[in-house]
């Protein structure tokens, strides 16, 4: 696989845009910016696990919330921010291995891996919800923004999402490096005809381990950075909202395809917060019927229905 030349020109505007309007907006914009890179890093990493390694999952912001829930508490107990980062990264990567090598990994059918991770969501749910003593119960964690201090002043917004905005690039240009390189034919092979890897000396359950640990490496940094944006984690991270909003960007937009997922995850949070307030208490049925339609309209590749082409000439401007 390789990145067509538009798709290149095509991110490089994207980057730019992101630039600019870090620059422009005010604090309170360029948080719901940083809310929205967050959830489609969840969903760009989600897609790498599912899309090219075949590790379908009911429960993708699992890895989110825990590395919330981890950033979190160890801000509250006095890590300092960098310090933090890498250890979400490893202790979340190692915990989401670790249960797909004793539950899943030796399974031929890799299904359970589906219903464990809507399963373990709701467990995790309510399990924070009663755990009041070290992650506060339904109210959650409440922790510093940003860095953990005012130590930069009034630019500290900024330059936090100048740090984010570098975080996030990398971790997909991660991704794009493997999902486009020759390890990228390895992982459909893995997720289309495992048994080729086995005769070529390759281990299918080894190579999914990594790819879990990637995926729950790189969405634990997204939810930490989730956490010290908004400077509070609670229960319902953990909701089928989020869950739905990372399955419709990941899988309803086309699988296998990272930047798809990645920019309607990031289309659906910047709605939600800008004009969410309108459809409060509702979200999760409005989500629903924006997956199931999605479904049923578009195949990943095409419309079902025809859509009008409008060029700006319909406008009367000619060139």
């Amino acid at each position: 696989m390789e990145i067509k030349q538009k798709e290149k020109y095509f991110i490089i505007v994207i980057i730019t845009l992101l630039v600019v309007l870090g620059c422009v907006f005010d604090p309170f914009r360029r948080d719901v910016l940083i809310i929205a890179l967050c959830f489609s890093l969840c969903a760009g990493s989600f897609d790498f696990a599912s899309g090219f390694g075949g590790l379908r999952s009911l429960g993708p912001i699992i890895p989110f919330g825990i590395g919330a829930y981890l950033h979190g508490y160890f801000i509250r107990e006095g890590f300092p921010f960098l310090l933090s980062l890498p250890a979400v990264f490893f202790l979340t990567a190692s915990l989401g291995s670790l249960c797909f090598i004793l539950l899943v990994a030796r399974r031929e059918d890799n299904s359970s891996w589906i219903v464990f991770g809507l399963i373990a969501s709701l467990a995790l749910e309510q399990l924070t919800r009663l755990s009041y003593t070290n992650l506060g119960g339904s109210n959650g964690l409440i922790i510093p923004r940003y860095f953990g201090g005012d130590f930069l002043g009034a630019g500290e917004s900024l330059i936090f999402y100048g740090f984010i905005l570098t975080i996030v690039l990398l971790a997909f240009a991660f991704i794009g490096y493997v999902v486009f390189s020759a390890k990228g034919a390895m992982l459909l092979t893995l997720r289309y005809a495992p048994e080729r890897l086995k005769s070529i000396g390759y281990h299918p359950h080894l190579l999914r381990v990594k790819v879990i640990f990637w995926q729950w490496a790189l969405s634990s940094v997204a939810g930490a950075i989730y956490a010290s944006t908004v400077g509070t984690v609670d229960p319902s991270i953990f909701g089928l909202n989020n869950n739905l909003t990372i399955l419709i960007a990941a899988v309803a937009f086309g699988e296998k395809t990272i930047l798809r997922p990645a920019l309607t995850a990031f289309v659906i949070i910047m709605f939600q917060n800008m004009v969410g307030s309108i459809f409060a208490g509702t979200q999760t049925l409005l989500l629903g019927l924006a997956f199931i339609s999605t479904l049923y309209l578009y195949n990943g590749s095409t419309l079902r229905v025809k859509v009008p082409r409008i060029s700006l000439g319909t406008f009367g401007v000619r060139f």
